[in-house]
């Protein structure tokens, strides 16, 4: 019958020992390296932009917000200074409508006192005129 040898042959094992760490250098340098130093540029190519794309995008919010209160600021001063201008054209106009009504006041008063004076000159020379209708109407009644 056969025997069975199980004690391990130290030669066979150094040279498996060796093959095994020659491949392991090979596949290091072959594929590990590679595979490793392109996963790296991958990720600083991938989460890196994520990373500087969110504070960017942290930036442009903050820019944004800088801006919007800009805006309101301008626009309060906007209506602040429409409102002054707005309530000192209302005061020149209510000013000038014064001041027009009093010219249009004066001119009605003094035309008033036009025809009052004129009227009273028409009243003097209608005793006047009735005595001479009447001497013409008499006249003519008589004759």
């Amino acid at each position: 019958m056969a025997a069975l040898n199980l004690v391990p042959d130290p030669e066979v094992l150094v040279v498996q020992a060796g093959i095994f760490l020659v491949a392991l250098g090979v596949v290091k340098k072959l594929y590990v390296e590679p595979y490793l130093k392109v996963r790296e540029r991958r990720l600083a190519a991938t989460v890196g932009s994520k990373d500087e794309a969110t504070k960017a995008l942290g930036e442009c919010d903050t820019i944004a917000q800088g801006i919007e209160q800009r805006l309101s600021g301008a626009a309060s001063e906007a209506k602040a200074a429409r409102e002054t201008v707005r309530n000192a054209a209302n005061l020149r106009r209510d000013e000038l409508i014064a001041a027009a009504t009093a010219e249009a006041n004066a001119a009605v008063a003094a035309v008033e006192k036009d025809i009052q004076g004129e009227l009273a000159r028409e009243r003097a020379k209608v005793p006047a005129v009735v005595a001479q209708l009447t001497d013409e109407v008499y006249s003519l009644a008589l004759a």
